[in-house]
């Protein structure tokens, strides 16, 4: 019984020295081998336009910065999906941040002029 107190104890200790010392590595083994979680990056469909501007371009790489951050969020709506499965890196801190602010109200033309550039290339291409 000694014994295995002290495995135990040995094995929870190198646990959690692990998971301290490498979080991001634990959590990407998770989501991949035990929670086999995939990431889903939208897929255009037939009105998607590659069009690139000075101010949005089209983005599918993980976001470090609030232009980025822009970018993909003019990409999801080019591709006109529902839903967009994207990452922040842990660099980016301001992640949350910066998307609750191009969400409200102060942000929000430049959303607007987003869907309108869309909106107005798919009626000149058609």
């Amino acid at each position: 019984m000694k014994y295995i107190t002290t495995f135990l104890g040995i094995l929870a200790i190198a646990i959690v020295t692990i998971i301290n010392f490498y979080p991001n590595e634990v959590k990407d083994f998770i989501d991949e081998h035990i929670l086999k979680k995939e990431y889903i990056i939208a897929k255009a469909n037939d009105y998607y336009l590659d069009n690139n501007y000075a101010y949005f371009q089209n983005y599918t790489d993980d976001v470090s910065n609030k232009e980025e951050l822009i970018n993909y969020i003019y990409y999801v709506i080019n591709t006109g999906s529902e839903y967009a499965d994207g990452e922040c890196t842990k660099e980016y801190t301001n992640c949350i941040k910066d998307l609750n602010e191009i969400a409200n109200d102060e942000a929000k033309h430049k959303l607007k002029n987003l869907q309108r550039i869309i909106t107005r290339n798919r009626q000149e291409n058609s």
